[in-house]
C-alpha cells in the first residue's frame, strides 16, 4: 500500500514538497493513530524523517500552524 502512495505522490514529501528517494520516505499518518487515525490509504502520506519527527502525534492542521 505505501509503495502505491509514494508513486501517487511522485516520491514527493507531503509537507516539504521536495522530491526524495522513495526508500527515504516514511509513512506519516494525517490523523495520528493515537488520535483514532486509521491505517488506511486516505490517512497515510509520505514524509521525510525530519517532518515526521517534528509532527509527532499532533493533528496535521495544528502542526502546520506551528
Amino acid at each position: 500500500m505505501f509503495k502505491d502512495i509514494k508513486v501517487n505522490w511522485d516520491s514527493r514529501r507531503a509537507y516539504c514538497d521536495e522530491k526524495f528517494e522513495p526508500l527515504e520516505l516514511q509513512m506519516e499518518h494525517l490523523v495520528p493513530q493515537s488520535k483514532s487515525g486509521g491505517f488506511t490509504r486516505d490517512n497515510i502520506l509520505p514524509a521525510c524523517k525530519v517532518c515526521n519527527n517534528k509532527k509527532q502525534d499532533m493533528m496535521t492542521g495544528k502542526w502546520l500552524e506551528v
